[in-house]
């Protein structure tokens, strides 16, 4: 839903591009910002809703359903962090 269906619709660029220079907070908040986007945000919620046909009738509550698509977004901005920062880490660790 996130990579296909909703930047279909959206005519966004799901892939995330590394800014690779910048001030830490800069690139922090650029990674952050890519996880926010419309076609994310409403992919992720689209398939978090429909998550909800396979857990048992007793489980997909709203509350339950705001859980998953939280954490699924929480889980995209960590891996964007990683996407951004990781070169950097890597060059460092291989000096």
């Amino acid at each position: 839903m996130t990579k296909t269906v909703m930047p279909s619709f959206t005519h966004e660029d799901p892939r995330y591009y590394r800014r690779g220079e910048g001030g830490v907070f800069g690139r922090m908040a650029y990674a952050a910002r890519r996880s926010i986007t419309f076609s994310e945000v409403a992919g992720t919620a689209a398939a978090a809703g429909l998550s909800n046909i396979y857990y048992s009738p007793a489980d997909p509550t709203a509350g339950g359903t705001l859980t998953r698509w939280g954490t699924q977004i929480m889980w995209d901005t960590v891996a964007n962090e990683l996407k951004e920062f990781w070169p950097d880490i890597r060059a460092r660790l291989r000096r």
